[in-house]
């Protein structure tokens, strides 16, 4: 509930601030055919950044009714733990170094169709293709043993906004998403102190993924 206030009262100060900057033109229809944006998210603490996660997010307008938009995601991280576990009964200690390396590829391309109106906030919704590929590796350096995860996730994307031109070359949208993909995951565990516990697991399913409404600034040129 207080992200949603802060989020509310953040697109009415920005809304304020852009109508004070100027109007669009209304002897031009927005949006117009071939142009370009950068779509940007806009952040519970005021600040612009990625949308939704995405490395990148592009747009262009083919029509005023028609828009492709591509979003793209890419994400990789490591991460080190060391620590000990002391058995009392035993009194012993063992020490742990464990190893977690994470890498996150996703791809987004969606065909948008926008209502056009006389007034500056236009209804759009749109979908199209997903394709995401997941990597985390778990390695315990102390005893040999590694854990992999790998997804690999195909599926469709679908997407209901509504933009407001506040500007000519401004636009602030806000939007939900959702995705219904099929992912095949693999596990593979590797012991190299015991050969007999290697194992190999796989698993597929169809999943829907939903996320919160979302809100962006859109940088047409």
């Amino acid at each position: 509930m207080i992200h949603v206030r802060i989020r509310c009262a953040m697109l009415i100060f920005a809304l304020i601030v852009i109508a004070n900057v100027g109007n669009a033109d209304p002897g031009k229809p927005i949006p117009r055919a071939n142009q370009w944006a950068l779509l940007f998210g806009v952040n519970d603490n005021f600040s612009i950044g990625r949308l939704s996660g995405s490395t990148a997010a592009i747009m262009v307008h083919v029509t005023p009714r028609l828009a492709l938009r591509f979003d793209v995601s890419l994400s990789a991280q490591k991460i080190s733990d060391e620590n000990s576990i002391t058995d009392w009964s035993a009194a012993l200690t063992k020490d742990f170094d464990i190893q977690t390396s994470q890498i996150r590829t996703e791809f987004y391309l969606h065909a948008l169709r926008y209502r056009l109106s006389e007034s500056p906030f236009k209804l759009y919704f749109g979908a199209g293709p997903y394709w995401g590929v997941y990597n985390n590796r778990i390695q315990r350096k102390t005893d040999n043993i590694s854990e992999t995860n790998s997804d690999l996730r195909l599926g469709i994307s679908g997407l209901l906004g509504v933009e407001w031109f506040a500007h000519e070359y401004v636009g602030i949208f806000g939007e939900y998403q959702s995705v219904a993909a099929y992912i095949h995951q693999k596990t593979v565990r590797d012991d190299t102190q015991n050969t007999n516990v290697d194992s190999e697991y796989r698993k597929q399913g169809v999943q829907l993924f939903a996320s919160r409404v979302k809100v962006g600034l859109a940088i047409y040129f």
